[in-house]
């Protein structure tokens, strides 16, 4: 696991936990990130609370707390069109990141 320790003390927003998205949920765990994680799936839902991973509806956070959102891959930030939580976070001057090639980009940042 990629570690992400720069994110410690940041809320950070995701979206979408399929494999990729969980992983980033516990990479940013680990590094003692808040994070408020949401997938529009049921099931996948279902696996990140076995997995301890916070779930938060997107929709009912606070945009001027969150510092980082992640997105995972399949979910449009730009094309064809964002989706509405992309625009949201944009709104509140938040770039969204995607999870696979954000997180190497996150690490380097770090």
């Amino acid at each position: 696991m990629i570690p992400l320790g720069c994110f410690a003390g940041q809320r950070v927003a995701l979206l979408g936990l399929g494999r990729s998205g969980q992983a980033t949920a516990q990479a940013l765990l680990q590094a003692k990130a808040d994070v408020c994680a949401w997938d529009d799936s049921a099931p996948a839902r279902d696996q990140a609370a076995q997995n301890n991973i916070p779930l938060t509806h997107l929709t009912t956070i606070d945009w001027s707390t969150i510092q980082t959102f992640v997105l995972s891959p399949g979910i449009p930030h730009t094309h064809p069109a964002p989706h509405p939580l992309a625009l949201a976070a944009r709104t509140h001057h938040i770039l969204p990141i995607g999870d696979i090639v954000g997180v190497d980009t996150l690490f380097v940042c770090c």
